[in-house]
């Protein structure tokens, strides 16, 4: 397929994808306050559930929006991944385009993990930390828009991280990479995986950085097994010769001749 074609190929995916996060946005949106409230519960339980404030007229007409298409993101994210699958799939085998099911049922899977460890378990964390810095010096008086663009991040983020089984089982298939080398890359991703926690992580502590990054290792060690079962399996030249039937007897030896 030609280059131009490649991009109107991915032009057309997107749009569609954008269309059905629209249409998961409208269905979410007379939810969107109900939504908010869910999604701020870490933080208000931080600030022993104080009320934070809308420093502009438009801040929370903003942050509503905003829950809207979260919301319409999670609600059509099987949708969106069909997108990027029936992208990609020209480039697999036959039998392997029929892989679509479990493609859209991991990857969805993964990207709601993802953000619920977010928000299970590290957004408590870092607020809590975050706002132990408050005394009777100085008070946090938290805004809506900032702070819901702060979990917004922090659910987004980890959603796509959490996709890395499905990431390295993609490119076993395409062949770029198999589990061999995932192996011998396994140490330079431990050191990977600790930078990514502490820029996906606000908080500058040891111990919350270190309990973002452990999920990734893991997760890493998920996808090399997952590549080595799923995998593209290397090209046997031999494999297509054709042997003597199950069986069968043994061709007669030819007896050597014996000169005079």
């Amino acid at each position: 397929m030609p280059f131009t074609d490649h991009l109107e190929e991915l032009r057309f995916r997107l749009i569609r994808a954008v269309l059905g996060l629209l249409v998961g946005a409208a269905v979410c949106l007379p939810f969107q306050r109900e939504i908010f409230h869910l999604l701020m519960r870490p933080l208000l339980a931080a600030l022993n559930n104080e009320p934070m404030i809308a420093l502009g007229v438009a801040d929370l007409f903003w942050t509503y929006l905003k829950v809207a298409l979260l919301g319409g993101l999670f609600l059509a994210s099987p949708w969106v991944f069909y997108q990027v699958w029936a992208f990609i799939a020209p480039g697999l085998h036959s039998h392997e385009r029929k892989l679509a099911i479990p493609f859209i049922a991991s990857t969805t899977f993964f990207f709601v993990s993802g953000a619920a460890f977010g928000y299970f378990l590290l957004m408590p964390v870092a607020f809590k930390y975050l706002l132990s810095f408050s005394d009777e010096y100085v008070k946090a008086t938290l805004d809506v828009q900032r702070n819901f663009g702060f979990a917004l991040q922090l659910l987004i983020v980890f959603g796509l991280v959490f996709e890395l089984p499905v990431i390295l089982t993609l490119l076993a298939k395409l062949g770029i990479v198999d589990a061999p080398k995932l192996r011998r890359f396994r140490r330079y991703w431990v050191v990977v995986a600790f930078v990514i926690g502490a820029m996906a992580t606000p908080t500058p502590d040891a111990v919350t950085q270190t309990f973002a990054s452990l999920p990734l290792i893991a997760l890493y060690e998920v996808g090399i097994v997952s590549a080595k079962l799923f995998g593209r399996k290397p090209y046997d030249p031999d494999a297509g010769a054709a042997g003597p039937p199950s069986g069968a007897a043994p061709p007669p030896s030819t007896p050597p001749t014996v000169s005079t």
